[in-house]
């Protein structure tokens, strides 16, 4: 947490994309995968958002409303084809 006041976050993957050598937060992912021997998961470029969403059940709708803030390539019918 900044604690100049600004209260801006970021994640331990964010620091290193933005202070250190990595470009983005998913370079810093793979970096450190690759140096703990741990596999990622491959993302297949053609699969949507829906396909990449676990079915959770169903989400309280401020929570919902929060996700969908979080991440603005998930529409709210895609939540409900998850049938959150």
């Amino acid at each position: 947490k900044d604690s100049r006041g600004t209260e801006k976050t970021l994640s331990f993957w964010d620091v290193f994309a933005q202070f250190g050598p990595f470009s983005s937060w998913r370079e810093t992912l793979e970096h450190f995968a690759e140096k703990c021997n741990v596999k990622l998961p491959k993302r297949s470029k053609e699969s949507s958002t829906f396909d990449q969403v676990e079915i959770v059940g169903k989400l309280n709708p401020m929570n919902a409303q929060r996700y969908l803030k979080k991440n603005p390539g998930v529409r709210p019918e895609d939540l409900k084809r998850c049938g959150c």
